[in-house]
């Protein structure tokens, strides 16, 4: 009977739809933080990337999804994720500094730099600024998430449900 109730409790845990209540990054943090599949984590994380793809204007950011998705295949080192963070970065420096107002900046304008967030966080280097694996991996999925949140409200909650389930997190 015990084992019966374990995993009760552990489907209580992993309960998706608590993600739908998830409007703000502290929250968000605190349902991220249960899992500790780096790479669904990190599938996760490319899947929030490729669904702002449109609103990635600049080849630097672009690349950053495809080296990461590459790096969850094998196909490319770690280094070449480090590769591409960086020049991601340096795109949404870039993209950030062209607002025509810095002051009131367009929903456009704020939409595509929250995506060039998207992406460089998609791609963050495995033991970025010396965290382990598997908390870059959390606050690669914590951060995409929140900037696709930025972009889409409470529908990208909802389509991030789907993508807990294509990345295998549950």
């Amino acid at each position: 009977m015990s084992r019966a109730i374990g995993w009760i409790n552990i489907m209580k845990k992993w309960n998706l739809n608590e993600w739908l209540c998830c409007d703000d990054e502290m929250k968000m943090d605190s349902f991220l933080a249960r899992f500790e599949d780096e790479k669904a984590l990190r599938r996760f994380a490319v899947l929030n990337a490729k669904s702002v793809e449109a609103l990635l204007t600049d080849s630097r950011s672009r690349s950053a999804v495809v080296v990461a998705e590459a790096y969850l295949d094998n196909r490319v080192t770690a280094q070449e994720l480090e590769v591409a963070f960086y020049e991601s970065v340096s795109a949404f420096e870039e993209i950030e500094s062209t607002y025509v107002s810095e002051e009131d900046p367009t929903r456009y304008e704020e939409d595509r730099e929250n995506a060039a967030l998207v992406a460089l966080w998609a791609a963050l280097p495995v033991g970025h600024t010396g965290i382990s694996s598997l908390e870059s991996a959390q606050e690669s999925a914590l951060h995409t998430a929140f900037y696709c949140f930025q972009i889409h409200c409470s529908q990208a909650l909802k389509e991030q449900l789907e993508r807990f389930k294509a990345a295998r997190l549950v």
